[in-house]
């Protein structure tokens, strides 16, 4: 079973959302966003979309497998889609220096922002779907044992200092081109 942290943000487009809510200690991230019906989405308003990337990239290949496995044996109305016009909160947690697995799940949606309608039948798949996740086992077994492995660093970077040191000699510019100071 998976431990869940609900987060509702309403910044994700702007690169913010989770990005700065997250615990350190997350190794799969599942995004929730509309799912436009619109001429060239494979979206629809009576099933539950599994993004394969947005704007900001692809999703993480594992976990959106697991997702769309889940919902092949839950027998649920599942759709690939991709939305290339949009950023996800996926994608400004991964950004922000997350290292994380991300996935999205989409509702079927007829049109954004100023007036969103959609169907019951996708957000009962909707449903269905993130309980199913949430009864699943993590995509990686390490994932569920912590105390095992550390995760001490799991998704911090390294600190600016660290990343200018440098060991590497360099000679003066003088010697390279020949001439020392005392010449000139």
């Amino acid at each position: 079973m998976i431990d869940c942290h609900p987060l509702f943000t309403i910044t994700e487009e702007t690169g913010t959302g989770a990005a700065g809510v997250l615990p350190w200690d997350v190794s799969e991230f599942v995004g929730i966003d509309i799912a436009p019906v619109a001429p060239g989405q494979h979206s629809s308003e009576h099933a539950v979309s599994v993004a394969m990337q947005d704007s900001g990239g692809p999703y993480d290949y594992h976990l959106s497998r697991h997702l769309l496995r889940l919902g092949v044996e839950n027998e649920l109305p599942v759709r690939r889609d991709l939305f290339r016009y949009y950023y996800s909160d996926a994608h400004s947690a991964v950004t922000s220096g997350h290292d994380i697995r991300t996935a999205l799940l989409a509702f079927g949606c007829d049109a954004t922002h100023g007036y969103e309608r959609t169907h019951i039948d996708s957000l009962a798949a909707l449903s269905k779907l993130l309980g199913a996740y949430i009864l699943s086992p993590p995509v990686f077994a390490s994932d569920a044992k912590p105390a095992q492995s550390s995760l001490e660093r799991f998704s911090h970077q390294i600190e600016h200092d660290a990343q200018m040191e440098s060991d590497t000699r360099v000679p003066p510019v003088d010697s390279l081109i020949g001439q020392n100071r005392e010449e000139s």
